[in-house]
């Protein structure tokens, strides 16, 4: 329920397994495995767990989001700009909800949290990148 509320969505093909404080996708097909070789050659880690939910992985977003989600909130290539280098970003019409799936031409880029007016960027830092990074069609 958790997955869904933030747009991750997956079919019957893959289970949900948790080890300690993280949590994973399996395919069905290869649970044998599980205990003969390491998770993280297996699966996708999802989540870490903690005090206030969870921690969704950036790839299990980008991999497994649905940009037709209830909480999507779709950028403007400005916008989808600051977002990219690492900034929070301030939109003209804040979302409604708290916890929000990023787009861009929609398609997931990431989760961010609204506070107050603007969107906290979660994109991870080593992805970050400077400079001129979308080029126009004109």
């Amino acid at each position: 329920q958790a997955a869904a509320g933030v747009g991750l969505n997956w079919d019957e093909n893959l289970r949900l397994w948790q080890r300690d404080k993280e949590l994973w996708l399996f395919p069905v097909g290869i649970e044998a495995l599980i205990g003969k070789v390491r998770f993280s050659r297996l699966g996708i880690k999802l989540a870490e767990t903690h005090n206030k939910g969870y921690r969704w992985q950036h790839e299990a977003v980008i991999a497994l989001a649905t940009p037709d989600n209830v909480n999507a909130f779709e950028l403007t290539p400005q916008e989808a700009e600051e977002w990219y280098r690492g900034r929070d970003v301030y939109p003209q019409a804040a979302p409604v909800a708290d916890d929000v799936l990023v787009t861009f031409q929609h398609q997931p880029i990431g989760l961010a949290k609204r506070i107050g007016s603007r969107l906290k960027n979660s994109y991870p830092r080593e992805l970050v990148r400077d400079g001129k990074l979308f080029t126009s069609n004109a």
